[in-house]
C-alpha cells in the first residue's frame, strides 16, 4: 500500500530529530574536550602549573589529533582500496574520536592526579572569573562550582581513610534550626585620629543588634547570660555566623576620659564560665589545666575505671566532666610524630593510648570518647578530614561529638594538646577546640558524615575547600576579613589582605615557602583595619601566615623571648 506523500508533522518530526542530532554531536564535539581542557587549567592554576599547555592539550583534543586520526584512517582504507560504505558519516566519526581522545586524556590526569583533580576543581575551578564579581559572573561560578561539587565521589573513592574504622557508628542529629539572619553591619567611619571603638556584638559578628534586644535564640537563658555572635565566615557569598552563650557583663557606671583613654589599648578578656550556671560554658575557656587533672594521684592512674571513677566523684556537672576529660587526654597524651611521619599507624584504640601515652587523632580522641563514657557522658567519634593553620592539603582526622543539656556539640582534644614544630610535637596545653561553635569547626573540619557538622546547613566538600584556614583565636580576638578570601589565591609579584581589626591586636604576617625561611610582610594600621603586603622574591607557591606577637614577649630585642600565635593561613601562587 502506497503510504503517499509526507505529511508537514513527518517533516516537522524530522526536522526535529536532525536537529537533536545536530545537538548532541556539538555537545560531543565542543562540550567534551572544554570539561577536559577546565580540568587540566584548573590543575596548572591550583598546582602552578602552565596554563599555556591546558590550552595546547585542548587544542590537540580538538580539532588536531580527531582531525589526524580520520585522515589516517581514510588514507589507509584507500590503501587497501576497501570501497564498502562507512556506518558513521564524517561528523560522527569526528565527534566518537573526539570523545574517545577527550576521556582518555581525563582519565589519564585523575589516575595520575586522583585527589588533585577534585581539589583543583573544587578550589580553582573558576580561576577564569577572577576579577569579576557580576551577576553574570556569579552564576557561571555556581554552574562550576557545581560541577565540581558532583566530583566529590571522586576525591572520597581514591583517598586514604585510616582511622574509618575508629568511628562511633552513631546516627547523626537532625540540624538544628537556622538563627535568626542579624543585619548586615555599615562599615563605620573612624578617624584615623582617634582609636577605633571598643570589640561589641556589632562589631564582632556584623549585626547592629544590642545586648538588651529581643533575639528568638534567646529563650530560656537565664538574666546573666546572653547570646553574643563571636565571629562570621563566608561560603561562596552567604555569610555563616558564630553564636556562643556569654555570660551578661554586669552594668558599670560611665568611665572617665582618662580611665577610658588608659584602657583604650587593652581588649576585654571574655568573661569566665560559672560552674553553677547551666548553660554552655564561654568559648574559648581560659587555657588553664584542671587542678584535678594537676593534682591527680598516681592511685588514680593504674586503670581507665579508677581514673574515671576519681574524676566523676570531683563533680556532678556534665560539662566540667567533659572539661576533665579533655584536660586529662590532652596533658597525658603526646602527639606520635613517627606514626604520623610514616603513616604507619600502631593501634590507636582507648586501652593502647593509656597504656602508652602516645596517639595520632583517632587515639586522642578514642581515649576522651572511653573515658567520658565511663564517667557517664554521651560522647562519639568522627572521623573526616581536617585542615590546620598551616598550608596543605586537607588529611585524615578524627575528633569528638559529646552531648551537653541535650545539645550535641564538638571536641577537637588532639589539637588541643599541641602542635608539630620542625618535624617535632611541641606541648601546649588549649582550649580553642573544647566545644567550640559548630559553625567554626565547620571551617576546619570536615566529617564523612555531614549530619555531624551540628549547622543548619552543612557544608558540602568542595566549599570546604575553598575556605581559608583559620584558626579559634581568629574569632575570639574579633578579626574579619574584608572581602571573601579563599584557601588559595593568585598573585602577580604582590598580595595585599585586608583585616578588620577593631581590638588593635598585633598583627604579624610571614610569607612562607618550602624550604625557606620565612619573611616577615608589611604591615599598616588605621582606623580599625589592618593592611597586609607581601612582596613575593619570585614566581612560585608561597603561603601568608597571619600570626599574633604575643604581648610580653619582645620583637626587637633579638635576647628576649619572641612568641607569635598563628590566627590564619592562606597559599599563594604568584605568577608574576
Amino acid at each position: 500500500m502506497d503510504p503517499g506523500p509526507p505529511t508537514n508533522k513527518s517533516r516537522d518530526d524530522l526536522g526535529a530529530l536532525g536537529l537533536l542530532a545536530w545537538s548532541l554531536w556539538l555537545a560531543v564535539i565542543l562540550g567534551v574536550p572544554l570539561i577536559a581542557v577546565w580540568l587540566a587549567s584548573s590543575l596548572a592554576a591550583y598546582l602552578n602549573g602552565p596554563r599555556w599547555l591546558a590550552f595546547a592539550s585542548g587544542a590537540l583534543l580538538f580539532p588536531v589529533l580527531p582531525v589526524a586520526w580520520e585522515i589516517r584512517a581514510s588514507n589507509a582504507l584507500a590503501r587497501r582500496k576497501q570501497t564498502a560504505r562507512r556506518w558513521l558519516s564524517l561528523q560522527g566519526r569526528l565527534a566518537a574520536r573526539t570523545m574517545a581522545i577527550s576521556l582518555a586524556f581525563i582519565g589519564a590526569i585523575v589516575a595520575l592526579k586522583p585527589e588533585h583533580a577534585f581539589l583543583s576543581l573544587a578550589t580553582r575551578g573558576d580561576w577564569m572569573l577572577d576579577g569579576h564579581h557580576g551577576r553574570a559572573a556569579q552564576i557561571s561560578r555556581g554552574v562550576l562550582f557545581g560541577a565540581a561539587g558532583s566530583l566529590a565521589w571522586l576525591y572520597t573513592a581514591t583517598r586514604d581513610d585510616p582511622f574509618a574504622a575508629y568511628r562511633t557508628h552513631a546516627e547523626p542529629p537532625p540540624p538544628p534550626s537556622p538563627a535568626p539572619v542579624p543585619p548586615p553591619r555599615p562599615v563605620p567611619e573612624i578617624s584615623s585620629s582617634e582609636p577605633p571603638p571598643a570589640p561589641a556584638v556589632a562589631d564582632a559578628g556584623g549585626t547592629a543588634a544590642t545586648a538588651g534586644k529581643a533575639d528568638p535564640a534567646d529563650a530560656g537563658r537565664g538574666p546573666e547570660e546572653e547570646i553574643e555572635v563571636v565571629g562570621f565566615y563566608e561560603v561562596d557569598g552567604e555569610k555563616r555566623y558564630l553564636r556562643q552563650r556569654r555570660s551578661r557583663a554586669p552594668a558599670v557606671q560611665p568611665a572617665t576620659k582618662e580611665a577610658t583613654a588608659r584602657q583604650a589599648d587593652r581588649p576585654a578578656p571574655p568573661p569566665r564560665w560559672s560552674p553553677a550556671s547551666t548553660a554552655a560554658p564561654v568559648w574559648p575557656q581560659p587555657a588553664e589545666l584542671a587542678p584535678a587533672i594537676g593534682d591527680l594521684p598516681s592511685s588514680a592512674e593504674e586503670s581507665l575505671d579508677a581514673l574515671a571513677d576519681h574524676l566523676r566523684r570531683r563533680t556532678s556537672d556534665a560539662a566540667e566532666r567533659v572539661k576533665l576529660a579533655h584536660d586529662y587526654v590532652a596533658d597525658r597524651v603526646a602527639y606520635d610524630v613517627e606514626a604520623y611521619r610514616t603513616r604507619r599507624y600502631p593501634p590507636q584504640d582507648a586501652q593502647t593510648v593509656f597504656a602508652s601515652r602516645r596517639a595520632v587523632c583517632a587515639g586522642y580522641a578514642k581515649l576522651f570518647e572511653e573515658l567520658a563514657r565511663r564517667m557517664e557522658l554521651e560522647v562519639v567519634t568522627v572521623v573526616g578530614i581536617a585542615k590546620g593553620a598551616s598550608s596543605g592539603e586537607p588529611e585524615p582526622h578524627g575528633w569528638n561529638a559529646v552531648r551537653l543539656n541535650g545539645q550535641w556539640q564538638l571536641v577537637d582534644v588532639t589539637w588541643d594538646s599541641g602542635m608539630l614544630a620542625d618535624g617535632a610535637f611541641l606541648k601546649r596545653y588549649d582550649t580553642s577546640y573544647l566545644l567550640a561553635p559548630p559553625e567554626f569547626f565547620a571551617i576546619s573540619h570536615l566529617p564523612d558524615e555531614p549530619g555531624w557538622q551540628l549547622v543548619p546547613t552543612p557544608i558540602d566538600r568542595a566549599q570546604f575547600m575553598r575556605l581559608p584556614r583559620l584558626s579559634p583565636a581568629f574569632f575570639a580576638k574579633r578579626l574579619e576579613f574584608v572581602g571573601e578570601v579563599r584557601s588559595q589565591i593568585d598573585a602577580y609579584g604582590s598580595a595585599e589582605l585586608t583585616l578588620r581589626n577593631p581590638a588593635k591586636i598585633d598583627l604579624v604576617a610571614w610569607m612562607t615557602a618550602k624550604d625557606e625561611p620565612a619573611r616577615q610582610c608589611a604591615t599598616t594600621d588605621d582606623a580599625g583595619l589592618t593592611r597586609l603586603r607581601c612582596d613575593f622574591p619570585k614566581a612560585g607557591s608561597f603561603g601568608i601566615a597571619i600570626t599574633e606577637h604575643v604581648p610580653g614577649s619582645k620583637p626587637q630585642d633579638p635576647r628576649g623571648p619572641i612568641r607569635y600565635d598563628g590566627l590564619a593561613s592562606i597559599d599563594v601562587i604568584n605568577r608574576g
